[in-house]
């Protein structure tokens, strides 16, 4: 799990300084008319947001789905805590 969430944070940094450097390329290949490169740079700009959008939507299923199971864990200790195990003594 671990080397997952490194893997993703060095993507999701590259592509955040991919899509801030691609978009300001576009941006001044547009104001010196050169639109091979500006649409170039939209284009780039564009595959770097849709990675980090990806990796976004993942980080928000898997934040959800340990928020459920610590729901779920507080849940069956507060049952415990209120003698709802029907665990007998000797």
């Amino acid at each position: 799990m671990q080397d997952t969430s490194t893997v993703e944070a060095s993507a999701v940094a590259i592509s955040q300084k991919v899509t801030m450097a691609s978009s300001m390329t576009s941006f001044f290949a547009f104001m010196a008319q050169v639109d091979v490169i500006a649409w170039g740079g939209l284009f780039i700009a564009a595959c770097g947001l849709l990675i980090q959008l990806y990796f976004a939507i993942g980080r928000n299923r898997r934040e959800k789905i340990e928020h459920q199971m610590k729901i779920t864990e507080h849940q069956i200790r507060v049952e415990r805590l209120k003698g709802g195990n029907d665990v007998e003594q000797d």
